[in-house]
């Protein structure tokens, strides 16, 4: 754990961190902090475990995203969202249920990283999907049906990993 604050060591400890770096970060300490992941005594380490528990734990209760729009910050739900469409430039376009759009200075694949453990997948290099905004999957002409009559082209790379997202949604 890295941070600022000082009064966060105790918290980071009992949450599995391996070791808790105060900023600014010298160089010392950073060296016996990485020196720490060993990777074979890590694999077997019970903190790691218990780490991921949390942090799956954790991606789990996270319902909304705040991203930057043109004209500011604003708090958007995981269920408003149809999908994500990227855009020339590394900006992104999200697509919501009620019909409106909203461009962001962030890459899709920004994104994609942000949302894998909730219900979206990337299935196209143009396009993310909310999983449960799906109203129909036509795998003969490799075509994903949206909420709001929308049809987007799943790319063959992405049409197992689409298939196995569903049957877990």
């Amino acid at each position: 754990m890295v941070t600022g604050y000082e009064k966060y060591a105790i918290r980071a400890m009992k949450h599995s961190a391996l070791d808790y770096l105060l900023k600014p970060v010298d160089a010392d300490s950073l060296v016996s902090a990485v020196s720490k992941l060993d990777s074979k005594n890590l694999l077997e380490d019970p903190r790691l475990a218990h780490f991921n528990s949390l942090y799956q734990n954790e991606l789990a209760t996270i319902k909304s995203l705040m991203i930057m729009t043109q004209s500011g910050f604003k708090n958007i739900l995981f269920e408003n969202i149809v999908y994500v469409k990227s855009e020339s430039g590394g900006y992104s376009i999200f697509h919501f249920a009620d019909g409106t759009a909203e461009l962001v200075s962030e890459p899709l694949a920004y994104f994609e990283e942000l949302l894998a453990a909730s219900a979206f997948l990337r299935v196209h290099r143009s396009h993310m999907v909310n999983l449960t905004k799906i109203t129909r999957y036509d795998k003969k002409d490799s075509l994903v049906h949206l909420q709001g009559d929308i049809v987007l082209e799943v790319s063959v790379r992405k049409q197992s990993d689409l298939r196995k997202k569903m049957i877990n949604t």
